[in-house]
């Protein structure tokens, strides 16, 4: 009877840790240059969703700029006629590792948002959000 109910309790656990969702935050301003980024991730039916917004504002417009996550590109857009740049990802259905995290890249706390356009680069860490 023992073993049964330790059995029952384990992949009780586990789902425990994918009820809720967690969010970060990074932010940094260089030369009136504003970088930011929101990280989320949530859990849908025993998988888990991830969202990464980057943004950029005040930068000059026209110019290319890739941003990248821990060294990870996500991506490249173009700073509009208004001085900002907007990219989104979303990662579907990934499966949580052992403390119910999505397994693969992922933000963690300390993490590095990277905005790149030619020779500038300004950098934002991930802290999470309470």
């Amino acid at each position: 009877m023992r073993k049964l109910s330790i059995l029952v309790l384990i992949p009780f656990l586990a789902a425990a840790t994918l009820t809720a969702s967690s969010k970060w935050f990074a932010t940094n301003t260089v030369n009136g240059v504003t970088l930011t980024g929101d990280y989320e991730e949530f859990p849908v039916g025993g998988l888990i969703e991830q969202s990464i917004v980057c943004e950029l504002e005040n930068a000059r417009p026209g110019a290319r700029v890739t941003f990248d996550m821990d060294g990870i590109v996500l991506g490249s857009t173009t700073v509009d006629n208004n001085g900002k740049a907007h990219l989104s990802r979303a990662y579907h259905l990934v499966p949580p590792d052992a403390n119910g995290r999505p397994n693969g890249p992922r933000v963690n706390d300390g993490s590095l948002l990277t905005a790149r356009s030619g020779p500038r680069t300004i950098v934002a860490v991930f802290q999470p959000v309470p």
